[in-house]
């Protein structure tokens, strides 16, 4: 009898165990969010080493004390030695009594399966290879960090064994919700994250055989004079600490490189996820990543957010501002949700203050934010951060919310009080507050940012500047269009579009921005530096003897002179909101444009010459403001923020009263089809309210419909083969067709 009881004991827990509840990505209106079982969920979670020395003999103790916080989840960190201490051999022992103890607990997990807080490779995998056959190098030669290369063979070849092998052990358990096979793919706390290992400047010399024609056409785009693609060399110069001071005739080659050491990244990571979801298509894959993509090192750490969260199915930002600092979270959120176009959910993968030990009054900051721009899930970091050598080395120990000897700290209470007055009982309703509808858009140029402007004034803070005067000040909140979606035309252009201070040095995003504006009547609002690289200072701009004219959109312009409160600008006559001799000292830069065909001189510097002025081109405009227009400035107050606010709201207003007139005109507007090429068979809806579909070939025969109007913005068209196709979209008041190709 005991034999039979034991028996149906097993058989029940079996069948508990294969009850696997399916994770995918779904729509709450607009918002993209995780879905498990089909019902949406918040994912409330924190950062925990289970398996490291210093938490064994306490998980029990460790997951109530997560309970009694109020949250639902947890971000295991487990390490490649953890499971593969000899080659080839697995041991998921200790992994699976934790899991069973979680999952009794009714947490939900995600699984980090590459760092913990100690060193996390294999001995016998260090013995077995030397550091040139693994590690990063940096531009000298030194191995950065002990960090190891994306490029690497023997790399790439065990840690993928391990990885698919430990999901292929887990992908019955009931308890996952996502995996994170490689967070935070960055290599140092450096100025240049950029990895010069033989193997990466082969892998590189490779790529570019793919990206240039000829090696001579790769020797005009980098002044080099290379024989042949075998002889090419990455940028080697060791860079100013003003990386401004890069001669223009470099930074080609060192965007090249840099947009390499991206790509290596994504082949890494994504490739690895693709071998993962042929063993699990249940569960979910994150991406974590650092916001320095978005800060001081933002065009040199070969993080490219388009890049590096394509292959991810959520999103995660791993984000440690200061407390004053706490709105740039939810700033992150939006630009990274409306970059993906509310394809990816986006969660905080890990955050707390820059300090560590957060106040509720932080949290709620920080989350609050967050929540109300889209972000449907956190991890705080971290339960406990005691280093492995007993050191604060590691730089995580602060962060805990238990100290080394287990007390808890004032931040257990303090993140306990803010989950139970603000987040416990509320979590349908933060799921189903919709996100802001946009009123303008920004375009995001990363690769402008990259060959132009290297420093950080010019790198985040323009959005974050963008942010505050449209969410902030105005109102009119904000989505990013990035420059692949502005030459595919894959962007709401009834929105009027904002464009920082940047060069157009991508010959494709000029010439669509001029189409975009002359045929279908986009309407611009351009600041600062645009044109060049650097006009010269103090002295009139030139091209071939001639005052300067930008050959693409039609704008003169006279001299340049950097710097801060160079000169006042006041009106010349009114423009919305902003009155005749209103004026203001802009923060930074004074551009003079000069008189050309068309426009109208709205503001003027003291010397007389234009500060500020319309240029009609075609169905549309364009406002030109001669000063960084998107400098940041954290006071609301501030007089250039005020005054900058007051042209973005009456650009605004005038751009929608043209509109409205235009549209008067013309009647109702038929749109245009655009070239839409989807990288993974899912279309997203442009178009407001509730929707219908159709999909054809070019012969006329359906594929695909909507039997019921819907609302989820993405249609999933994983049942057509590769190829091109039409589909149309309707709504009650509107329609769109396109031509998408389908992978």
């Amino acid at each position: 009898m005991k034999i039979f009881l034991l028996l149906i004991t097993l058989l029940i827990s079996n069948s508990l165990l294969a009850q696997v509840l399916p994770t995918t990505v779904g729509h709450i209106g607009e918002k993209p969010v995780v879905l498990r079982n089909g019902e949406p969920v918040l994912f409330k979670g924190i950062q925990y080493w289970g398996l490291d020395h210093w938490n064994e003999g306490h998980w029990e103790e460790d997951i109530k004390n997560i309970k009694k916080l109020g949250l639902n989840g947890i971000r295991l960190n487990i390490a490649w030695d953890h499971i593969e201490a000899k080659e080839g051999v697995f041991t998921f022992e200790k992994l699976d009594q934790l899991l069973d103890l979680i999952e009794e607990n009714d947490l939900s997990i995600v699984l980090q399966l590459n760092q913990s807080a100690h060193a996390w490779k294999p001995v016998w995998f260090e013995q077995k290879y030397t550091s040139k056959e693994l590690l990063v190098k940096d531009v000298n030669g030194k191995n950065q960090y002990d960090r190891l290369s994306f490029s690497s063979a023997p790399f790439k070849k065990h840690y993928y064994n391990y990885v698919r092998n430990t999901v292929a052990h887990l992908k019955d358990r009931q308890s996952i919700i996502a995996y994170s096979v490689y967070t935070e793919p960055h290599f140092a706390d450096k100025e240049q994250w950029l990895d010069y290992n033989k193997h990466s400047r082969e892998g590189f010399k490779n790529w570019l055989r793919g990206r240039y024609e000829s090696i001579e056409q790769l020797n005009t785009a980098w002044h080099t004079n290379f024989g042949s693609f075998g002889k090419v060399e990455p940028y080697r110069e060791v860079p100013n600490s003003d990386w401004n001071q890069m001669p223009d005739e470099h930074r080609k080659q060192f965007g090249d490189w840099n947009l390499w050491n991206c790509v290596a990244k994504a082949e890494f990571i994504g490739g690895l996820i693709a071998e993962c979801k042929k063993i699990d298509k249940e569960h979910l894959y994150i991406q974590n990543m650092m916001w320095k993509w978005s800060g001081k090192y933002g065009a040199n750490v070969a993080l490219d957010p388009e890049i590096n969260y394509a292959y991810a199915d959520i999103i995660g930002i791993n984000v440690y501002p200061y407390g004053k600092n706490a709105y740039k979270v939810g700033a992150s959120v939006n630009f990274i949700r409306s970059m993906f176009r509310n394809t990816k959910p986006v969660w905080l993968g890990e955050f707390s203050t820059k300090s560590g030990n957060a106040t509720e009054e932080e949290l709620s900051a920080m989350l609050g934010e967050a929540f109300k721009l889209g972000c449907t899930g956190f991890v705080y970091f971290t339960y406990n951060g005691q280093a492995e050598k007993g050191g604060e080395e590691y730089g995580i120990e602060h962060y805990g919310i238990l100290d080394r000897n287990r007390k808890k700290k004032d931040a257990f209470y303090e993140l306990q009080d803010y989950l139970k007055h603000e987040v416990t009982g509320e979590e349908k309703t933060i799921l189903e507050t919709p996100i802001p509808e946009a009123k303008v858009n920004f375009l995001w140029p990363q690769m402008n940012k990259i060959y132009a402007y290297l420093s950080e004034e010019f790198n985040f803070d323009m959005y974050v500047s963008a942010f505050n005067l449209t969410n902030m000040d105005s109102d009119l909140p904000v989505n990013v269009i990035t420059e692949k979606q502005l030459i595919h035309g894959e962007y709401d252009k009834s929105l009027p579009l904002l464009v920082p201070s940047m060069p157009m040095t991508n010959k494709k995003v000029a010439g669509a921005l001029k189409k975009q504006i002359k045929n279908e009547g986009l309407n611009v609002l351009i600041a600062g530096r645009f044109g060049n690289y650097y006009f010269n200072n103090q002295k009139e701009v030139t091209n071939k003897g001639n005052t300067r004219l930008d050959s693409y959109l039609g704008l003169g312009f006279k001299y340049l002179k950097k710097g801060n409160n160079k000169a006042r600008l006041k009106m010349e006559q009114d423009y919305g909101e902003l009155k005749t001799n209103d004026s203001v000292i802009p923060k930074f830069d004074k551009i003079a444009i000069t008189q050309t065909e068309g426009l109208t001189p709205l503001a003027k510097w003291p010397d007389g010459t234009i500060a500020m002025g319309l240029q009609p081109l075609g169905k549309g405009e364009i406002l030109y403001v001669g000063s960084h227009f998107f400098k940041f400035t954290s006071s609301a107050t501030d007089s250039a923020r005020v005054f900058n606010k007051k042209v973005l709201q009456s650009f605004v207003e005038e751009s929608n009263k043209r509109d409205q007139v235009t549209s008067l005109k013309q009647g109702k507007k038929k749109k245009k089809k655009r070239l839409i090429r989807l990288d993974d068979k899912k279309y997203t809806v442009d178009l407001i309210g509730e929707y219908t579909f159709q999909v054809v070939n070019f012969d006329g025969r359906l594929l695909a419909s909507s039997s019921e109007p819907r609302m989820h913005r993405v249609i999933d068209l994983k049942n057509l083969s590769s190829g091109k196709y039409l589909i149309k979209i309707r709504t009650h008041t509107d329609q769109q067709t396109d031509i998408i190709v389908v992978p």
